[in-house]
């Protein structure tokens, strides 16, 4: 697992308040209690600990289902 992978993990489980242990790449958000708020904390959090710039059209919530929709965009938006 990268390093980014493992801070994306970190940040969920500190925001949706579930034990680090019980997520995984293929955790369904909505199991999570997953909402517009959360995932702002999440996005946010992203930017600032991974040091990513997001860029407000790809902030679309329905787009993040899992972990690893996370992970995914992570890659992409460190690219840009």
């Amino acid at each position: 697992m990268s390093d980014a992978q493992d801070k994306i993990l970190d940040i969920i489980s500190r925001v949706c308040k579930k034990e680090r242990m019980t997520l995984s790449k293929d955790t369904d958000m909505g199991d999570l209690d997953f909402d517009s708020m959360t995932f702002v904390e999440i996005v946010l959090l992203m930017e600032e600990e991974l040091g990513l710039t997001i860029p407000d059209n790809d902030l679309a919530l329905e787009s993040f289902r899992t972990v690893a929709d996370f992970e995914a965009a992570a890659v992409i938006w460190k690219q840009r």
